[in-house]
């Protein structure tokens, strides 16, 4: 579980089709209120690739205190079946349309899978 104060996480060499499962913890920041989103494009004004969010349970966040949560993304293998390439993607903490911060960015570099079921 890598520690992180509102940073870059860059995802690397994720197989096109696995299961996607990382877990990482961000300090530094009262996340207990706010709700968490993230989103994958290619660019930032092009479609949504993927998305993590609370509501479907692709992202879920434990809050471990005030200035410690520990958050989860997770996609079966079917959803993670998007074309290869890199992509950009943010996190995001809100409680409405008006309060929204930028947490972490960074990068997912899709990569081909060779042994297929």
């Amino acid at each position: 579980m890598a520690a992180i104060i509102a940073g870059t996480i860059n995802f690397t060499d994720v197989y096109f089709g696995d299961l996607f499962d990382v877990t990482f913890e961000i300090t530094g920041i009262d996340l207990t209120a706010k709700t968490l989103r993230s989103q994958l494009r290619t660019a930032y004004d092009t479609e949504i690739v993927l998305e993590f969010k609370e509501t479907d349970g692709s992202l879920t966040k434990t809050v471990n205190s005030t200035t410690s949560t520990t958050v989860q993304l997770l996609k079966t293998a079917s959803l993670m079946e998007i074309p290869l390439g890199t992509y950009q993607h943010t996190i995001i903490m809100y409680t409405t349309d008006e309060d929204v911060q930028t947490i972490i960015n960074g990068t997912m570099t899709i990569i081909p899978q060779i042994t297929i079921l």
